[in-house]
């Protein structure tokens, strides 16, 4: 297949599940669905294909990190051998947020990647969750929230002000980085209930923009992907049910995929906002 360079960047959404005893505050049955090395592969695949044609931009994972930063070595190795020029351009074609509420745990990976945007920690006392869900919240959650509207949102659409009072930082530094705030296509491979929020966020702000869940990488991607079914033809969903490997059907839907058609039944009123802790 000829593969064209992509007009805008691939945004990835993926994390692998951790196991009850680590994480207590998850729920099990992401480690119980568990398809570590379906996923693994899933996450290799969508990097080597895109990164020779576009951007990708994705949220920093101690698990994600080293697979994306493998392939794009790789691929400068390869490049390097045949034509005898030592580049590093597929580096810096990969956007990385991490939110600075992690600090003090960074994963080391996250040095060797070139470009990396560190927002800013928030406060669960700022976060516009129900009260409900504020008992429950914590400075963890707001500030990967505040991370991940910055990843995902855009400015224009009109009730982000009322969810995101810095609606005016939205997608800054993807439209430095790729000129501008829109994304190609959403992949949401395996994880937990952040790839579900990350889902819903992306919906959202990108209505028009495909939407791929791989259900064959287990956890978050399979409880969506029966939940949203009906946003693709039979045929589609039969082939994202079925794929254990995915050059083939990442061409496919990146390069000849039919149209896209919004999700009516969403109404991004729905969805949390966050503030700036000022403290």
């Amino acid at each position: 297949m000829d593969r064209s360079d992509l007009k805008y960047p691939v945004f990835l959404s993926a994390s692998l599940p951790v196991h009850p005893f680590e994480r207590p505050d998850k729920d099990p049955k992401y480690w119980e669905s568990r398809q570590l090395l379906i996923l693994r592969e899933a996450i290799r695949e969508l990097a080597v294909t895109v990164l020779p044609h576009g951007g990708l931009v994705f949220g920093g994972h101690p698990a994600v990190n080293p697979l994306i930063l493998g392939v794009a070595d790789r691929l400068d190795h390869d490049y390097s051998r045949k034509t005898g020029k030592k580049i590093s351009s597929h580096q810096h074609r990969i956007l990385v947020y991490q939110s600075r509420h992690f600090m003090k745990v960074l994963p080391h990976e996250i040095e060797s990647f070139r470009h990396v945007v560190l927002t800013q920690a928030a406060s669960k006392s700022r976060i516009l969750f129900s009260v409900q869900e504020k008992e429950s919240a914590s400075d963890r959650e707001a500030s990967l929230l505040y991370m991940r509207y910055r990843m995902i949102g855009k400015q224009g659409a009109p009730w982000a002000t009322e969810a995101f009072p810095q609606a005016g930082d939205l997608a800054l530094e993807r439209k430095e980085r790729f000129g501008s705030d829109e994304f190609q296509a959403a992949f949401f491979l395996g994880g937990m209930n952040g790839v579900e929020q990350e889902f819903e966020i992306f919906r959202a702000f990108h209505p028009e923009t495909p939407i791929f869940l791989l259900p064959t990488t287990g956890s978050a991607s399979r409880f969506l992907f029966n939940r949203y079914r009906y946003l693709y033809s039979e045929e589609m969903a039969k082939e994202l049910e079925s794929a254990t490997t995915f050059a083939a059907l990442y061409d496919q839907l990146l390069w000849s995929s039919p149209s896209w058609q919004p999700d009516p039944p969403f109404f991004p009123k729905d969805l949390p906002g966050v503030a700036l802790n000022e403290e």
